[in-house]
């Protein structure tokens, strides 16, 4: 069973998202092996299953993710009102953090917030009341920085796990 299940992973690396990896490859095979640690199995087919989780988180994650050096943002929202156009024009600035629109009625903002959210820009959204409008303003962030970041040490972290346990079998 065990070997069905190693050579039904054999796919190229980019078959499996990196969050897969992170969060539920990795986790399992180091469970696996903590279960199966003082049973009778084949240690071939685990030390196969250790190499494997290495070897794809290694390439899945060779470096930890470069910060964001200046405020340019990558993406963009699909919609070319006027509002969402200068949103675009916005983002690749690598000087300005922060764009505010005036005088608004609130319906122009929550559409804005609305693209930002399906877009999934690195935009942090604040819309006020200054009667008698609105007042939205946008602030790049570093969530997808932040983000990948995590993964990168979440695999360090099964990297280490598989380490321990890969010892742990190996005596």
């Amino acid at each position: 069973l065990m070997q069905c299940l190693l050579l039904s992973l054999n796919p190229a690396p980019e078959f499996l998202h990196l969050s897969f990896l992170t969060d539920t490859y990795g986790p399992a095979v180091v469970k696996m092996l903590k279960t199966l640690k003082g049973r009778e199995c084949d240690p071939s087919i685990l030390r196969q299953f250790i190499e494997n989780a290495r070897q794809r988180i290694q390439i899945g994650f060779p470096s930890p993710p470069d910060q964001p050096q200046d405020w340019s943002r990558e993406g963009s929202l699909s919609c070319n009102c006027e509002f969402c156009t200068q949103v675009n024009q916005f983002l690749p600035d690598p000087l300005r953090r922060e764009i505010t629109f005036y005088k608004t009625l609130k319906r122009n903002m929550t559409h804005v917030e609305s693209e930002i959210q399906k877009s999934q820009v690195d935009l942090d959204v604040e819309i006020r009341k200054t009667p008698p409008k609105f007042q939205g303003t946008f602030r790049k962030n570093q969530n997808s920085y932040e983000q990948k970041l995590s993964l990168f040490n979440r695999a360090q972290g099964i990297l280490k796990d598989l380490q321990i346990e890969d010892n742990a079998a190996a005596s």
